[in-house]
């Protein structure tokens, strides 16, 4: 009798351990999934914002200021002061550092408006621990703390004006051909157009196109 309750107890504990190993490898293989599932959305995030490709330098074209000047309202041409060309280079001079110059003009119906020029630095912070991860290279998406000093001239009024920007932002590539840039922060205007006063305001800025 002794014999055969010891027999039971050893194959209901042989059982027990086969079914929880069966349950761990269960487990086991659906996290496999889930990770080779997050592991692919990953790749195919980096592959559409070029991620993985190193670029040094990048010159972008907005193309939101256009759509807004041709979808502004013809009839009351101060309302299509906007900006009809808006350009931007910008270079890497290490993996976390870049220059850039921008320059955009503004215009209603009739003629050009303003002039405007900048130039700052940018510091993609975390980008060098991305490139030391293999999640990124050096390609310009990413977010950033910046500064920018910028020059404007109003024909109009023949007033200029010169800022200076405290900017956080990102940045990312999408394809070969597109990218977004949006920043916000604090402006400084040293001198104003006429109708603005000197002094500190909120900033903000999104630029979509095409970029090279």
């Amino acid at each position: 009798m002794k014999i055969i309750s010891l027999v039971g107890v050893v194959l209901i504990t042989v059982i027990t351990v086969n079914g929880q190993n069966q349950r761990v490898e269960v487990q086991t293989s659906t996290e496999l999934v889930d990770t080779t599932k997050f592991s692919r959305i990953v790749e195919s995030y980096n592959r559409i914002i070029r991620a993985q490709e190193e670029k040094l330098h990048l010159f972008k074209v907005d193309l939101i200021g256009p759509a807004l000047y041709l979808a502004s309202n013809w009839e009351e041409k101060d309302n299509a002061r906007n900006r009809l060309i808006n350009l931007a280079y910008e270079r890497k001079f290490s993996p976390n550092w870049s220059w850039i110059v921008e320059g955009s003009f503004k215009a209603d119906r009739e003629d050009f408006r303003e002039i405007l020029g900048g130039a700052g630095i940018r510091y993609y912070y975390n980008m060098k621990n991305r490139i030391m991860k293999g999640k990124s290279a050096n390609n310009f998406s990413g977010n950033y703390f910046g500064s920018v000093f910028t020059y404007g001239y109003q024909y109009q009024n023949e007033t200029d004006q010169s800022t200076v920007k405290v900017l956080y932002g990102l940045q990312r590539r999408l394809g070969k051909r597109w990218f977004i840039d949006a920043n916000i922060g604090l402006e400084h205007l040293f001198d104003a157009f006429e109708g603005k006063e000197s002094g500190t305001d909120f900033y903000c800025s999104f630029t979509w196109g095409l970029a090279f």
